[in-house]
């Protein structure tokens, strides 16, 4: 199964950026045929491991039909490249974007997909009377993608008040800043439990839940 993936992966690649060989042109059309479909949300080229190459990230969402309140699967696909343009590295991940009925009165919680200093961030904002974002920041090392941190806002439109979270989880640290109706700040600095980063693999952008001391 795996395999059918990157396949596909390697497919919407040709289709954004024309960057692949023609042998991996082939081999994609053919698995293709037993494929699902998918749309490309976003689509990215920059270097995400600090090798000045350019790679490729991409959101693709499922275009198969889904009952009613249901909404489409999404997937998360991050390609590194060699100077050839040949895939190094590949790795997807079907929980680490929110789905667009995860947002709330605000409608589709996916804002943005960036490459900043060689880490991708994910961006999402959603809610009602209270509105939040996440940015979740993830870098390539070693042997993987891990989440090294994570800025969340909740905005109450009524009284004004605001709470940020700023998560290191490199340095196992959090700040917390709130902001009253009358806009004084708080600021309250935390540790964090979580020992080991989480692997991009073990990501689930619906039910992460930081651990603190």
């Amino acid at each position: 199964m795996k395999v059918v993936w990157l396949l596909i992966f390697l497919f919407a690649t040709l289709s954004a950026f024309s960057m692949t060989t023609q042998e991996i042109q082939d081999t994609a059309s053919k698995l293709l045929k037993i494929s699902g479909k998918w749309s490309n949300l976003i689509a990215l080229s920059s270097d995400l491991n600090g090798d000045g190459i350019k790679d490729i990230a991409l959101i693709n969402e499922s275009l198969a039909p889904v009952a009613e309140g249901d909404a489409a699967p999404r997937m998360l696909v991050i390609i590194l490249l060699d100077k050839d343009n040949k895939a190094v590295y590949t790795t997807y991940s079907q929980y680490a974007i929110l789905l667009a009925n995860e947002g709330g009165m605000m409608g589709d919680p996916l804002q943005d997909m960036e490459v900043m200093s060689n880490c991708l961030v994910l961006r999402f904002f959603g809610g009602s009377r209270e509105k939040w974002s996440q940015n979740y920041v993830f870098q390539y090392i070693k042997d993987g993608f891990y989440l090294i941190a994570l800025t969340t806002m909740v905005f109450d439109s009524y009284d004004g008040s605001e709470e940020w979270k700023e998560y290191d989880f490199v340095k196992r640290g959090l700040v917390v800043t709130k902001v009253s109706p009358k806009s004084k700040k708080n600021s309250v600095i935390q540790n964090l439990s979580q020992k080991e980063l989480l692997n991009l693999k073990d990501f689930v952008a619906s039910d992460f839940d930081p651990k603190i001391n």
